[in-house]
Parts: C-alpha cells; structure tokens; sequence
C-alpha cells in the first residue's frame, strides 16, 4: 500500500492537534521537524505536505526572524478536528493497521535451520575455545 499525498496531509494536521494547537497557534518548522520522526515518514514528505496544506488554505506560513512558523487556519482547524474524531489516533492506527502488516508480509524471510539459527550458526564448531 502506498501513502498517498491525503495520509500525508492528515498526518500533519494530526501533529496540530495532538499537540493541542487551534486557529492562530504557532508551530515552529524546527518544532514539527522533530515531532515528524516519529511518523517515520521523509523529511520531504512533510515539506510536500506543507505545500499543499498551505495552497489549500488549511495552514499559513510567516517568518519571525531566522524561524519558520506555522499556523491553522479556521479550515485547518476544522479539518484537524475532523480527523482527531475519525480516529483516536489517525496515523498511528494507519500505520499499525494497513502500511506495516503489508511491509511484513513482503519482507518476511524464511527460518534457517536449528530452531531459528542462522545457519551458520548452527553449524558452528563445539571445539572452538571462546577464551583462554
């Protein structure tokens, strides 16, 4: 499953609100930078997602001196509200739901022989002294 441009979107709101932020609230960028690492997402993704919110009227962006900040929108607050009440926990419950069990499954490897030993491990010489 792929994450499409809308997870990305409610996934920044979603940091608006769990950080408890309403119309007017400041964000800084650096601030959301951090709290964006936990999504596990790319750095890119939220300056896309950003992007779009911004040209979509759901969040403004100033300059206060050398720091970027970030701000709802009356929209964006009403959105961010939308999505806190679609789900406890919007991008979490995605990520744990849809986007890992599908990564998993792909990616699982099979077993090497001897109860869940690499192989080489299982074949390891018993007469090798581990110390003196």
């Amino acid at each position: 499953m792929d994450i499409t441009e809308v997870d990305i979107q409610n996934t920044v709101l979603e940091l608006f609100g769990r950080k408890g932020l309403v119309q007017g609230d400041v964000m800084w960028l650096s601030r959301l930078v951090g709290f964006w690492t936990e999504t596990r997402l790319r750095r890119s993704d939220l300056l896309s997602g950003i992007a779009q919110l911004c040209s979509k009227g759901l969040i403004d962006i100033e300059e206060d001196g050398a720091e970027t900040c970030l701000s709802l929108t009356q929209a964006g607050e009403d959105k961010t509200r939308e999505i806190l009440r679609e789900g406890a926990d919007y991008w979490s419950r995605h990520l744990r739901e849809e986007l890992l069990p599908a990564v998993r499954v792909r990616k699982e490897q099979p077993r090497a022989d001897g109860g869940g030993r690499r192989d080489y491990e299982a074949h390891a010489l018993p007469d090798v002294p581990f110390g003196r």
